[in-house]
């Protein structure tokens, strides 16, 4: 559904759908480009609170923010959401709040192995909540797209790769 202008609007009721308990089958779910803000994003969080199906969240090149990206990690980080492997907000407005907020997340969270971040206007503070969040054991992520954001400290891009590199080594292998 890339590319559709689907909106907020749009974007509530594919909420609704992915909330109905008969709906086991979509893993992924591509909603790049597609003009969806926070609310959208509110929306399709509160689904991932009863979908069980759900793997991948394509939202990057929309307009998700700071409160989106609350949204999202309240929902993957109550535990209420056990599926979600993937989830990307790659070319959005995140910044170091929704950044904060996705760190608190995968402290709790035991399913997310990739995050995408890149160009989401994410300083040193922001990074630093996400390194921490990494150096908790309980944490899944082995994969971390932080490109193109403003983070300065050389030190805190060194500790995220030094963690995300760890972490990739300890990972099971797929067959």
């Amino acid at each position: 559904l890339e590319r559709n202008n689907v909106g907020d609007l749009g974007a509530a009721s594919l909420a609704d759908a992915l909330a109905q308990q008969q709906n086991q089958t979509l893993t992924s779910l591509v909603l790049w480009e597609n003009k969806i803000g926070d609310l959208g994003a509110a929306k399709l969080a509160e689904a991932l609170h009863t979908n069980t199906s759900l793997a991948s969240l394509y939202l990057g090149s929309n307009y998700v923010g700071a409160d989106g990206a609350e949204a999202l990690a309240k929902a993957l980080g109550e535990k209420h959401n056990s599926t979600l492997a993937t989830l990307d907000l790659a070319n959005g407005y995140c910044g170091d709040l929704g950044a904060a907020s996705l760190a608190d997340a995968l402290k709790q969270n035991t399913t997310l192995t990739h995050l995408s971040l890149q160009n989401n206007l994410i300083g040193d503070d922001g990074a630093a909540n996400l390194a921490d969040a990494l150096e908790q054991s309980s944490a899944t992520l082995i994969s971390l797209h932080l490109e193109d954001n403003y983070i300065r400290s050389k030190h805190l891009k060194r500790k995220i790769a030094a963690l995300l590199a760890q972490r990739h080594d300890d990972a099971p292998a797929t067959n």
